[in-house]
């Protein structure tokens, strides 16, 4: 679309090459004679008639009406995108992140499916990981260097296959053309994420994709001061869906001045990317040949696995390549920090070397001397078994214990016992299991485990003989008289026995009973939530303080695991770490082991009864999955267990805060949250009973008009 007399009607960008188009495409002929197209900055267009604004009514996506839909400025640079891909059109986005969500929503409704690239753009990961599944899209992921797991996950509901070439930021290749033939065969649009590479390196339509997306913040602006995203293609109906759909709509408009911004930078994109191609490869050998350097990864590597693969659908490797430095995580922390025209930052394409540290927590664990691995089949949405058996790949099988997890509590008539097994031993990546647990045997699951017709404790008893399960064993979140159950029925087959332990649980849900039976059946104790999800690492400036006077150099979290260290029975603790801070303090804390003593389990006891919340979430989330109004169910009854000790505005301004539909109000009683939930949680009634307590406050904004009311009348009587 273009209202535009543009300055070489006649252009073809397919007939000259890249540098004449990035220069001349979409360029328009200014009625004044600028050379450089203006910028039209304005939020809306005037009409000469009624009928010419009814016209444009008719069809914002052909008329300049208002700029959230389309503006010359951004018309211009969507032309010029259009013309460096060799596509019909193009649709500018606020962000690359705008243009990625605007695609995927413009293409998927409730009830479809997609399928990614496992690498990818963290981004990207959010929105497939936590977005979609609200929206009832359901995804599964795929390894980009073995294709032979692609058509087996395409469903009759697939609509799209999301890949991006490189991949941020491993810089793995997909076999685009390759990929394209499969998912035409069913019927299946490709997106690909084409930042990377660029229309210099790679135009992914000519090799049969269906949509292109860019973050032009990267090489496109070229100058590391804006931020854009663009969706290209040939189908111009996409295209209208896009621009009338989740751009409109949505709102993520790139801004006149920034469209500006990315066609100055379009210009030298072609001299910009040649130069990148021969600098990154020169470094990229330079590194390799350094026995300092454990691996490169770069496309135009000879060495590269999928050289083949970068020769056939690139002209270059473009900028971006990573590396593995010996020595680890303070390896590489000592190499970036010795660098001296490298600045550490996030982002690239820009005028500047940027460097970034993926830490290599991993890596650092197994060599500190961490060598047990918890993962379970329904963890981060599915992905967690896949992600965990490809880091440890990398390592000897007898270096580390690997423990799965059987979803017994989640199982449905659908469910092959031995089929969820074997695929769990696939995605991980292994023959054997170390430890294998029956997940989460409580009160609504343990009919499902011990029914005969499903013969799962007797198929796991024969693969712990056939050696394909070293250890067996159950977790529970159920109460004391669900364990004694299970216990003499299979006590005599389980090995192992992992609970909630803490501190805080030691009373409040039975835990330190939980022991005492466990240690009456001599079953070893594998602890989970041993901080109760970060509560105990972050307790308030008094009871923090009362912790220092004990002990000024110790942790938070290290008084945690220090009573767990007094709890006979326990054998194993199970803790989550989120950076390389909190893994160095773990590490520290289980150099030795230093039980509490008597005065340090009373001081921190006595802490705990102040920390009894009304309900006993654990926020582990499992209730959020199915909620229908997509509800953030632990922070809702966080709020309510602090509003039954403390009643006040500042603790409903949290729900405050959310929109209508996301507060206790929205809740449909639907009771899916409270099957799902392992404390067996009313939740419904709780959520109605927040509800009613935050209608006994006044909310904030009452609060900030009876201020205002109170200033007016002083101003007033003044």
């Amino acid at each position: 679309m273009s209202q535009l007399i543009m300055k070489h009607p006649d252009f073809e960008p397919k007939k000259v090459g890249f540098d004449t188009a990035e220069v001349h495409a979409g360029e328009p002929r200014d009625p004044y004679g600028a050379l450089i197209p203006p910028i039209y900055q304005t939020s809306t267009f005037y009409f000469d008639s009624t009928d010419e604004a009814a016209r444009a009514c008719d069809d914002y996506a052909e008329s300049f009406a208002y700029s959230r839909i389309t503006n010359p400025s951004q018309d211009y640079l969507e032309q010029k995108l259009a013309a460096l891909e060799h596509a019909a059109g193009a649709v500018a986005y606020a962000s690359g992140m705008g243009a990625v969500s605007g695609a995927l929503f413009a293409e998927l409704q409730c009830g479809d499916h997609a399928i990614f690239t496992r690498a990818k753009y963290s981004g990207t990961e959010d929105v497939t990981s936590d977005w979609l599944p609200r929206f009832g899209i359901q995804h599964d992921v795929f390894d980009a260097s073995d294709l032979s797991q692609l058509e087996p996950l395409i469903k009759p509901n697939t609509k799209v296959i999301y890949v991006e070439s490189p991949a941020n930021p491993t810089m793995v290749l997909v076999d685009i053309a390759a990929v394209a033939e499969i998912a035409h065969r069913h019927g299946v649009k490709v997106f690909v994420d084409n930042t990377f590479a660029t229309p210099y390196n790679t135009r992914p339509l000519e090799l049969g994709a269906d949509v292109v997306i860019h973050s032009l913040t990267k090489y496109m602006g070229g100058h590391g001061d804006i931020l854009g995203g663009a969706v290209v293609s040939n189908d111009t109906e996409f295209l209208r869906r896009c621009r009338l759909g989740t751009l409109m709509h949505f709102g993520a408009v790139i801004a006149p001045f920034t469209a500006f911004l990315v066609c100055r930078g379009l210009k030298t994109l072609g001299v910009r990317m040649r130069q990148y191609n021969e600098s990154a490869l020169k470094v990229a050998r330079w590194l390799e040949a350094d026995p300092r350097i454990e691996i490169v990864r770069y496309p135009m590597l000879e060495s590269n696995p999928q050289y083949d693969i970068a020769r056939r659908q690139m002209k270059g490797g473009s900028g971006m390549l990573s590396f593995d430095v010996k020595g680890g995580l303070e390896a590489g922390k000592r190499f970036i920090n010795s660098l001296k025209l490298c600045t550490l930052a996030v982002s690239l394409g820009d005028t500047e070397t940027l460097v970034e540290q993926a830490a290599a927590m991993t890596d650092e664990a197994i060599r500190q001397g961490v060598n047990y691995f918890d993962t379970a089949w329904p963890y981060h949405s599915g992905k967690s078994e896949t992600v965990i058996g490809k880091i440890l790949q990398n390592y000897p099988r007898e270096s580390f214990y690997l423990a799965d997890k059987f979803p017994g509590h989640q199982i449905a008539d659908t469910y092959d016992v031995k089929a969820v097994f074997e695929r769990q031993l696939e995605k991980c990546g292994v023959d054997y299991f170390d430890f294998y647990l029956l997940h989460n045997v409580y009160e609504k699951s343990i009919e499902t485990y011990t029914d005969p017709r499903w013969g799962i404790i007797d198929y796991f008893l024969e693969q712990k003989k056939k050696g394909r399960i070293r250890h067996l064993g159950f977790s529970t979140h159920g109460g004391l008289e669900l364990m004694e159950r299970f216990l003499s029925q299979y006590g005599k087959d389980m090995e192992f026995c992992q609970i909630q332990l803490n501190y805080l649980d030691w009373t409040m849900q039975d835990a330190k009973a939980k022991c005492e039976l466990l240690r009456r059946y001599n079953m070893p104790i594998w602890v989970m939530e041993p901080i109760r999800g970060g509560r105990l690492a972050s307790l308030t400036p008094e009871d923090e303080a009362r912790l220092r006077a004990l002990h000024p150099e110790e942790s938070v979290a290290a008084w945690a695991f220090r009573f767990l260290q007094g709890v006979e029975g326990v054998q194993m603790i199970l803790s989550g770490m989120t950076t390389p801070e909190q893994m160095q303090d773990n590490v520290r804390t289980f150099a030795e082991r230093r039980p509490l003593t008597e005065q340090e389990e009373k001081v921190l006891l006595d802490i705990a009864k102040g920390m009894y919340g009304a309900v006993p979430c654990t926020g582990c989330r499992y209730c959020c999955d199915g909620c229908p109004m997509g509800l953030n169910i632990p922070m809702l009854l966080q709020v309510y267990n602090e509003m039954k000790f403390s009643p006040c505005t500042n603790v409903g301004m949290r729900v405050e805060a959310l929109p209508e539909d996301k507060r206790p109000a929205a809740c449909v009683g639907c009771g899916q949250c409270t099957r799902a939930c392992p404390q067996n949680i009313d939740i419904p009634t709780v959520l109605r009973d927040l509800d009613e307590e935050l209608k006994k406050i006044p909310s904030w904004a009452e609060i900030c008009r009876q201020r205002e009311e109170a200033a007016r009348r002083a101003r007033e009587a003044r």
